[in-house]
């Protein structure tokens, strides 16, 4: 009885797979992006922004 599954068994186990494999795209995709982001500088520096701010007033 050991390596029965039922009908119920068999959807629950392809919905925790589906659910599984949801996640780790997720977690890969959010990691990728943050790594991304790192290699890139960020177009406005404090010195632009207050060089900015005062000509606009």
């Amino acid at each position: 009885m050991l390596g029965y599954l039922d009908a119920g068994s068999g959807s629950m186990l392809v919905g925790v797979a589906a659910a599984g494999a949801a996640g780790v795209g997720v977690a890969l995709k959010a990691g990728l992006s943050k790594f991304k982001r790192k290699g890139k500088k960020d177009p406005s520096t404090p010195a632009e922004e207050a060089e900015t701010s005062k000509s606009s007033s």
